[in-house]
C-alpha cells in the first residue's frame, strides 16, 4: 500500500470519463482507510470511514467486472439510458447521472461474486443502515461501537471483494493491519469450526439415543424428503443419512435443450443445510464450510418448452388448415 495520499489523490482525477471504473474507486477507497487511521479505532469517525470504504471497495469489484453493473435504471428509458452511456464513457457529465444504491451493490455482488457470500452482504446492508443513520438523522451509532462486534467480518468482507480484482488486504491497508485483519478472519472460522464441532456432536448424543429401528425410520423419512427438485442432495456429517443443500445462485444460468425438455444449470453457493433424520440444521456460509459443505455445487432443474416460455396452446382448431 502506498503511504503517499498525493499519490492516491492523482488516481482519483475528476476530469476522467468515467468515474465508475475501478481505479478511482478504490483509491477512494484507500483515501477514507487513511483517514481512518488518523483516528483511534474507539473514535466515531474510524467506523464511519471504514464503512464508506467498503461500499468503494464493493462497487470498485463490480466495476472491475463492468462498469455497467452500477448503471441506476432512473425514473424513465432517457434517465437510465443516460446511466448507461456514462458506465460505457459516452453521454452525460458526472451531475446527470446515478448509480445502484449500497444495497444493490452488496446484492449484485453476492450473486456474481464467488467469494462474497449472502452473508457478507447482509453483514455489509446492516453496516450501511448504520452509516444512514449516522449521516440523516441525529442518532450517532458509532459512538462507542466495540471493534469486536464488526471488524473482523468487515475485513472478511474487504478480503473477498478484492480478491475479485486480483488484490488481497496488504494491497489497501498497511503491513501491520494487513496481518491483524488476516488473523481476525482466521480466528472467525476457528470458531465457526468449534461451534460446528460443538452442534454436531450434541446432534450425534440425540441420535445414537434413537434404537436401530427408529434410526431406519428417519432415514426413510429423511431419503423421500431430500429431493433433487428441492435443493442439492448430500450424506448428512452427523447420521449419514440423506439430507438437502441449498443455496443462493453465483453468475448466469445455463440453459440447455434434450428431447423437448429444457434443463437449466445454476452454480450455487451453499446457505442453509437441513437434514430431515436427526434434525441439523445449519445456516451461514462460514458455519457450512466448517462443517464441510461449503463446496460450491450446480443445481440442474428440468421444465417443459411450453410453461417455460408461456405459450399458450388453443385447441385442436389451431392446428386445422
Amino acid at each position: 500500500m502506498s503511504s503517499s495520499k498525493e499519490s492516491l489523490a492523482s488516481l482519483i482525477d475528476f476530469s476522467r470519463s468515467n468515474q465508475w471504473e475501478a481505479g478511482p474507486l478504490l483509491a477512494k477507497a484507500q483515501l477514507y482507510i487513511e483517514e481512518a487511521n488518523q483516528h483511534n479505532q474507539d473514535d466515531w469517525q474510524f467506523p464511519l470511514f471504514y464503512i464508506l470504504a467498503l461500499e468503494l471497495f464493493a462497487r470498485a469489484s463490480l466495476a472491475h467486472l463492468s462498469p455497467v453493473l452500477l448503471a441506476a435504471r432512473g425514473r424513465g428509458d432517457m434517465e437510465g439510458f443516460n446511466n448507461l452511456l456514462y458506465s460505457l464513457n459516452h453521454g452525460a457529465a458526472p451531475a446527470n447521472v446515478a448509480s445502484i444504491p449500497a444495497t444493490e451493490v452488496f446484492r449484485r455482488c453476492a450473486l456474481l461474486i464467488e467469494g462474497f457470500t449472502s452473508d457478507h452482504a447482509k453483514f455489509a446492508e446492516g453496516l450501511a443502515g448504520l452509516r444512514n443513520w449516522e449521516l440523516h438523522s441525529g442518532a450517532a451509532p458509532f459512538v462507542e461501537l466495540p471493534t469486536d462486534v464488526w471488524l473482523p467480518r468487515f475485513y472478511g468482507s474487504c478480503a473477498a471483494l478484492l480478491a475479485n480484482m486480483g488484490k488481497g488486504l496488504a494491497d489497501c491497508f498497511n503491513d501491520e493491519e494487513a496481518t491483524r485483519a488476516q488473523e481476525m478472519i482466521d480466528a472467525l472460522a476457528t470458531t465457526a469450526t468449534k461451534e460446528i464441532e460443538e452442534l454436531i456432536a450434541t446432534c450425534r448424543t440425540t441420535w445414537d439415543s434413537y434404537d436401530a429401528g427408529e434410526r431406519a425410520t428417519r432415514t426413510q423419512v429423511a431419503a423421500a424428503a431430500a429431493r433433487r427438485s428441492l435443493g442439492h442432495v448430500v450424506k448428512c456429517p452427523c447420521c449419514g443419512s440423506p439430507a438437502l443443500l441449498t443455496g443462493n445462485p453465483i453468475g448466469p444460468s445455463i440453459t440447455s435443450t434434450e428431447e423437448q425438455e429444457l434443463f437449466t444449470q445454476q452454480r450455487m453457493l451453499p446457505s442453509a443445510f437441513s437434514c430431515e433424520a436427526c434434525g441439523l440444521q445449519i445456516r451461514e456460509y462460514a458455519r457450512l464450510k466448517a462443517a464441510g459443505l461449503g463446496a460450491v455445487f450446480t443445481w440442474t432443474t428440468t421444465e417443459d418448452p411450453i410453461d417455460f416460455f408461456g405459450i399458450e396452446l388453443g385447441g385442436d382448431d389451431d392446428f386445422n388448415c
